[in-house]
Parts: structure tokens; sequence; C-alpha cells
């Protein structure tokens, strides 16, 4: 006998937020507000058999995953002042996008063998997890008007990551 599965899902999640922050850090006051724009799409699938060799024996093979994209962006407005004046003396133009690739597969080969009075199972599994970050960060740094512009500080950070698991387990 086989038993064969599958699922498979596609998720779209616009979101939009507005923050206002108010903090003081030594002496310094920020008062900011951002507005962010995340679009989040993503692929979730599994596919997976199960083979009856006998009414003992089980082999069983299953694939999951995800693909996703997200993209992130922010613009934000922050004017700085000291604690003492409570003067702004500059104002902070901030510009932020992400770009994000997320990708994870997942493979799973199993055995079981029932008897009476004994089960045993085998598990091998290998995993791969592949994470991208090309995140751009402006900063502008302007007179508290807006008219002048007195600096800015920018970076391109890209953020690689992959992980790669595997795994041998058995009960008996």
């Amino acid at each position: 006998d086989l038993n064969i599965f599958s699922n498979y899902s596609y998720s779209y999640a616009p979101n939009r937020q507005t923050i206002r922050v108010n903090r003081t850090v030594l002496d310094s006051l920020f008062d900011q507000v951002s507005v962010i724009a995340d679009t989040r799409r993503s692929h979730t699938y599994k596919l997976g058999a199960d083979y009856f060799l006998n009414k003992r024996n089980t082999l069983g093979l299953m694939v999951n995953g995800v693909f996703s994209d997200p993209v992130s962006a922010s613009n934000g407005r922050t004017l700085i002042s000291n604690t003492t004046t409570k003067q702004a003396d500059r104002m902070l133009i901030a510009e932020n996008s992400n770009l994000l690739k997320r990708y994870n597969a997942n493979v799973n080969l199993n055995y079981n063998y029932t008897a009476p009075k004994l089960t045993l199972s085998v598990n091998a599994d290998r995993g791969s997890y592949d994470f991208n970050s090309d995140q751009m960060q402006e900063n502008y740094y302007y007179t508290p008007s807006g008219q002048v512009k007195l600096d800015d500080v920018i970076y391109h950070i890209v953020s690689p990551a992959q992980i790669d698991i595997s795994s041998l387990k058995t009960d008996l």
C-alpha cells in the first residue's frame, strides 16, 4: 500500500504602520515619527509518501519547506534636542529599505518496524536554511528647519546566512 500526501499554501501580507517614539538618551531628546511598509509573500509546501512494505514495516519520505521574499521600507523624521534647552538642534531623515530572501527546505526519510512488543523507528533528516538580507540605511542630518544638510551617514548591509543540519535518530 502507498499513501501520498501533500500541502501547499501561499501567503500575501501587506502591512503599513506609523510609529511615534519620544525617548531620552543621555543628554539628547529624540522625537521620531516613522512610516513602515512591509510586503510579505511566502510559499509553503509539503510532499510525502509512506510505503507499507507489509503490516510491520513502513518506509516514508517527506519534503517540506518555505520560500519567501519579504520587502520592507521605512521613512522616518526625528527631531533631536538637548535635554537642557529642549530646542531642536538638528533633524534626522532616515530612509531604510530591506530586501529579504528566505529559503528553507527539509527532507525526512524514515523506517518503522512494529511488532507486538517491539517498535523500531529510524529517522534521517536534512535541513537547509538560506537567509539573505540586502539592507540600505540612509541617514541624512539637517538643520531643524530641514533647509541645510549637515551630514549624511549611509550604510549598505548585506547579510547572507546558510545553515545546513543533518541528523539521524533511532528509537527502540
